[in-house]
């Protein structure tokens, strides 16, 4: 039984929604749909009953989703000791960054190929996620090694240490015939009543009043 199709089990079990699992694994409704099948296909029974109005979960699928949250947190924590035991038992060579999509900017990519000139025999690994809340849980998850975030606001885990590598202010961008064109500076109070797109604390983007 594949790990990642147990993954993908249990978020559905939890959310009983097909669109919002397929887009938390970055997947098609139509491939998750597909891997749902498999394992019903492999236990023999229906883990799911759905309509075109909901998804509700069998009596089988409670049984197994029962058992499967114990074999994804066993799984992880058997891949996270390995992983703890070959940073003791060798040197580092290679590692994962990871960060929000969209972070990877002209600082980003600056710093990387700086950092692969002067250790050239050090491998790193790149891993995009589309919200904050992944980062963190990947990072804690042990999938990352370094996470790159807009603040240290929400990093409250005692076992991480981060580092201010620059500070910045937002920009506000309006059209050339906008009362506030020209300004150069404006404050929260005055774009009252404004529709402004910007990210919110998982650093993806919203619209709102």
């Amino acid at each position: 039984m594949d790990i990642e199709l147990l993954r993908e089990f249990v978020y559905l079990a939890e959310h009983l929604s097909f669109s919002n699992t397929a887009y938390h694994f970055f997947i098609s409704q139509s491939t998750l749909s597909k891997h749902i099948f498999r394992l019903e296909r492999e236990t023999g029974c229906p883990l799911f009953v759905r309509d075109t109005q909901s998804v509700a979960i069998t009596s089988y699928g409670k049984t197994l989703y029962e058992d499967a949250i114990d074999i994804v947190s066993q799984y992880d924590h058997a891949v996270n000791r390995l992983r703890k035991q070959r940073q003791n038992e060798s040197e580092i060579s290679d590692f994962q960054i990871g960060y929000p999509h969209l972070f990877y900017n002209n600082f980003l990519t600056q710093g990387i190929r700086k950092f692969i000139n002067e250790f050239p025999k050090i491998d790193i690994s790149h891993r995009v996620y589309y919200e904050m809340d992944e980062v963190y849980n990947a990072l804690k998850n042990g999938d990352i090694d370094i996470a790159f975030a807009l603040s240290s606001d929400r990093i409250n885990d005692q076992k991480f240490e981060y580092i201010v590598l620059f500070r910045n202010s937002f920009k506000v961008l309006v059209s050339p015939d906008h009362r506030r064109a020209g300004g150069n500076s404006v404050t929260p109070s005055e774009l009252e009543g404004e529709i402004c797109i910007s990210p919110n604390d998982n650093f993806s983007i919203f619209s709102q009043n």
